[in-house]
This record gives C-alpha cells, structure tokens and sequence, in this order.
C-alpha cells in the first residue's frame, strides 16, 4: 500500500464518505499433513497483500488460523481450506455474501504454482470470474494443467497480478457497487504502470 501513497492521498478522503470500505473475516483451516511442506499461509498472506489495492473498498482478512479439517459450505462463514479434495482449487461465493475456497496443496510440484492458484481462487473472493476471451497471460486467465500423475504442470515463473487482473479487479467493485466508477479508473490508471503486463515478465 505504501508505494501507492503519493497517488492517492488527493482522493482518499472524499472516496472513503462515497464507499465506506467493507471486510469479510475469514478462518483459514490448515490441516498438519495437508501443506505438502508448502508454506500456505505465508503464500496466503502475500496474496492477500496483492489485492490491498488503494480505494478498493472491500478487504478479505484472516481472522483465525486452525489446525483442523472442515469441508466448505453454506454455513454463513468465510471460510480459506487448504486440504485435500478432487480439484487443483475452488471458491464458492454464495447468495448474501458468504465465500469460501478450497486449494489441495498436495497437487502441486512447487510453490510458484501453487501460489498462482492462490492468487487465482482470492481474485474469484474478490468478485472476478474468468476471462471471456483468455487472456491466458493474466492471472484469472491462466489455465493449470495436470501431468498423468495428476499434479499440476510446473510454472516456469514467479506470478503476480497483472495490470488487466487489475483493471478488471475494480471493474468487479464497481459492478458490486463497492466503489464509484470514476475514483475505480482514477485508482487503476494512477498504479496501473506498477504492474507487469503479462503474468511472466
């Protein structure tokens, strides 16, 4: 957030009384034999500080941490699931708001892949859905593909948001009515040059 602050002290007063900013804690459940050695939650936590973008007005954070097992549902909690299941990952967002994801950590050779799809299932949390026409160069775009063995096939770089994940990440806000139109394009053309084009530069 700080990188930002000389772009964006101008508008912060007046953005706050338009679009209040709005959190949703959720419990992240990490079951002792489900990390595969990764460092899940380190890898969370720089997710979440990806998208802790200037007037997004809308904030996923970690209440708790628990180390137990639970499946996600519709249960009227946030809940963040790094255990097994038949996917590579999944997020739920369901009717009033409550959101849940699911990532199986133990079908990923490295934590460069792994961390993509961290970055890809917090992006759906945050409202984005998958591209219509690709973009596999971003990170909501970006296919996983599996091996016979049914891990995922290596990335060969460190991912990051992408200026159209970006873009995109404030057109969900205005769409949701989280933050005004106008504050949402000044936000992403003030920062948008800090961000690579391509999930692999």
């Amino acid at each position: 957030m700080w990188k930002y602050l000389p772009c964006v002290l101008i508008y912060t007063v007046a953005a706050a009384a338009l679009n209040p900013p709005v959190s949703v804690e959720c419990s992240v459940h990490v079951p002792a034999n489900a990390t595969h050695g990764f460092d899940v939650i380190g890898l969370l936590n720089r997710g979440l500080m990806e998208f802790d973008l200037p007037h997004l007005n809308f904030r996923i954070q970690v209440s708790q941490y628990v180390n137990d097992t639970v499946r996600p549902g519709r249960d009227k909690q946030c809940t963040i699931v790094f255990d097994k299941f038949d996917g590579f990952g999944k997020t739920w967002r369901w009717a009033g708001g409550e959101l849940d994801m699911q990532i199986n950590a133990d079908r990923f050779p490295d934590e460069k892949t792994l961390y993509i799809t961290v970055l890809h299932e917090l992006g759906h949390m945050y409202g984005m859905d998958h591209p219509l026409w690709g973009q596999r160069d971003t990170v909501m775009g970006y296919v996983l593909a599996a091996t016979v063995d049914q891990l995922a096939v290596p990335v060969t770089f460190w991912p990051s948001l992408t200026r159209t994940d970006v873009r995109r990440l404030y057109e969900a806000g205005v769409d949701a009515g989280r933050i005004d139109l106008h504050v949402a394009r000044w936000a992403y053309r003030a920062i948008r040059w800090t961000f690579p084009v391509r999930i692999y530069e």
